[in-house]
C-alpha cells in the first residue's frame, strides 16, 4: 500500500500554504493594494510573462515519445467529456447560474485538470522520478492544444470583457494576440529543427517560468472567500462529480479496454481525477469570466481531492 503522506507534503500542502498567503494578502491589503488590483497585474504578468516563459522552457526540451501518445490522447479525451458534461449539467434550473460568465467558468473547470502542479508530485511519488513523464506529456501535448483552442473559445464566448467571436478569423485574431501561443510555436519549432538555444536563454525562461504556478495560486487565494463556499456549493458539488468521479471512471474504462491493467492505465486514471487546473484563472482573468465562482470551485474540488486520491490509490494500486 502507498503512503499518502509523501504527495501531502509534496503536491497538496505547499499548494494551500500558497494559496493562505493569497488569502492573507486579501485581507491585510499590504502597502495598500487590494485584492482586486494586485490579482490583476499578477494575472497580466502571468498572461504577457511568466507563462509564455514556462511554455518556451517546457517545449524547447520536450522529447516527444511515440510510446506516450495515448496519455496526452486520453487527456483529450477527459477534457472534451468534462466540458460536454458540464455544459449539460450546469445549464439545469438547479444550478441558478447568473448568465454565460458562470457558466464559462465552470465548464473550463471541470475540463482542465491540475497535471503540473499536482500531478508530477503525484506520479513522481507513485513510480519514481520517470512517473513525471505522464504529467508532462499529458500537459504538453494533450492539455495545451485544448487550453489554447476550445478552452479559449469557451471563455471568449462566454466572457464579459466584449469579445465576440463570429468567424473562424476573429477568433484567429484573437489567439494571434496570446504571447503564450507565440511561445509555444517558437519552441516547439526550435525543438523539431533541432535548433540549440543559448545557456542564458534557457535558463532565464526557466526562471521566470517556475513563477507561473505561485503566481496562479496567489490569485486564486485573493479570489477566495469562506462566503463563497457557502455560496457556491452546489457548483462546487457538480464540479467535484465530474471533475472527480465520472471523468476518471470513463478514462479508467477507456484505458483499461485498450492498454489494460497497467502502469499507463493507472496514471492516466490518477491524473484525470485531479482537481481544476490553476491556469484556468488566466483565461478567466483575461476574458472576464467569473473568477471568484473559479476560484471557490478550484479550492473546492482541491478539498475534496484529498478524500478522492487516497480512495483511487488504495482501489488502483
Amino acid at each position: 500500500m502507498v503512503s499518502l503522506a509523501p504527495v501531502l507534503q509534496q503536491a497538496l500542502l505547499p499548494v494551500g500554504g500558497i494559496m493562505a498567503v493569497g488569502y492573507v494578502w486579501r485581507r491585510l491589503r499590504p502597502g495598500g493594494i487590494d485584492a482586486p488590483t494586485a490579482r490583476r497585474v499578477i494575472g497580466a504578468l502571468v498572461m504577457y510573462v511568466y507563462y509564455p516563459a514556462l511554455a518556451f522552457h517546457t517545449v524547447v526540451r520536450a522529447e516527444v515519445n511515440a510510446e506516450l501518445i495515448l496519455a496526452p490522447l486520453l487527456t483529450m479525451f477527459a477534457i472534451v467529456l468534462g466540458m460536454a458534461l458540464a455544459f449539460g449539467l450546469f445549464r439545469q434550473r438547479f444550478f441558478a447560474l447568473s448568465g454565460p460568465a458562470q457558466l464559462g467558468a465552470l465548464i473550463i473547470g471541470c475540463g482542465l485538470p491540475n497535471i503540473i502542479s499536482l500531478g508530477i508530485p503525484v506520479m513522481q511519488t507513485l513510480f519514481g522520478q520517470g512517473g513525471a513523464r505522464y504529467a508532462i506529456y499529458s500537459d504538453i501535448l494533450g492539455i495545451n492544444p485544448l487550453f489554447w483552442s476550445l478552452a479559449l473559445w469557451v471563455a471568449v464566448r462566454c466572457g464579459n470583457h466584449g469579445e465576440h467571436l463570429q468567424t473562424p478569423a476573429q477568433f484567429l485574431r484573437v489567439l494571434s494576440k496570446l504571447p503564450p501561443i507565440w511561445a509555444f510555436v517558437i519552441g516547439f519549432a526550435l525543438n523539431v529543427l533541432g535548433i540549440p538555444i543559448a545557456p542564458w536563454l534557457d535558463k532565464a525562461s526557466g526562471m521566470l517560468g517556475y513563477a507561473t504556478m505561485p503566481a496562479m495560486l496567489l490569485t486564486v487565494g485573493m479570489s477566495l472567500a469562506f462566503g463563497h463556499f457557502r455560496l457556491h456549493w452546489r457548483p462546487i458539488a457538480g464540479v467535484a462529480l465530474i471533475k472527480l468521479l465520472l471523468v476518471p471512471l470513463a478514462v479508467y474504462g477507456l484505458a483499461h479496454a485498450i492498454t489494460g491493467p497497467g502502469e499507463l492505465t493507472v496514471a492516466t486514471t490518477l491524473l484525470m481525477g485531479m482537481p481544476t487546473m490553476m491556469a484556468a484563472m488566466i483565461l478567466s482573468e483575461r476574458f472576464g469570466l467569473d473568477t471568484e465562482l473559479l476560484a471557490a470551485v478550484m479550492v473546492g474540488s482541491t478539498l475534496l481531492y484529498f478524500v478522492t486520491l487516497p480512495v483511487g490509490m488504495a482501489i488502483l494500486l
